[in-house]
């Protein structure tokens, strides 16, 4: 009997049956994430359109707005063009230091672009809003499919 199962093990690994015989490579997507990178910088923070922050006479040479410091989410990313469906998107979600509500910004991925692209995502961090981004997940979808998902180590 022993020699039967031998004989049968040999036939399955040198036969190649039940194996495959080479390795299929995945098809690739039509857009894949190629780095994220956290840091930190200054953004502009404009007030409500419309409405004077300055008093009501202002000029067309006064700026409207104030640097603050940002935590700054850099996304490189590729695009196959002639894979990519409309509607391809980048969606940033977000919770600030202490603050139990999620945020989201959302970033449609031009459809004719070649090579590699990046987007910033450019959170303020002032008193109101918080003072650090505490977790992040990144996804990459298109009509609420996700292809991809990235996030921190702090996510739940």
């Amino acid at each position: 009997m022993t020699m039967f199962f031998r004989r049968a093990l040999a036939c399955l690994f040198v036969g190649g049956i039940g194996f495959p015989l080479h390795a299929i490579a995945q098809p690739r997507g039509p857009a894949r994430v190629l780095d994220i990178q956290a840091t930190t910088g200054v953004t502009r923070v404009v007030s409500t359109p419309g409405v004077p922050s300055t008093g009501a006479r202002m000029t067309k040479f006064i700026e409207d707005g104030v640097d603050v410091p940002a935590a700054i989410l850099a996304v490189r990313w590729e695009l196959s063009p002639a894979l990519a469906p409309p509607g391809l998107e980048l969606q940033f979600d977000y919770r600030m230091d202490g603050k139990p509500e999620i945020r989201t910004r959302v970033e449609p991925l031009p459809p004719r672009t070649r090579g590699p692209a990046t987007t910033l995502f450019k959170v303020p961090l002032t008193g109101h809003a918080g003072w650090r981004v505490s977790a992040w997940r990144l996804r990459l979808q298109v009509g609420g499919i996700v292809l991809e998902e990235y996030k921190s180590a702090a996510w739940r």
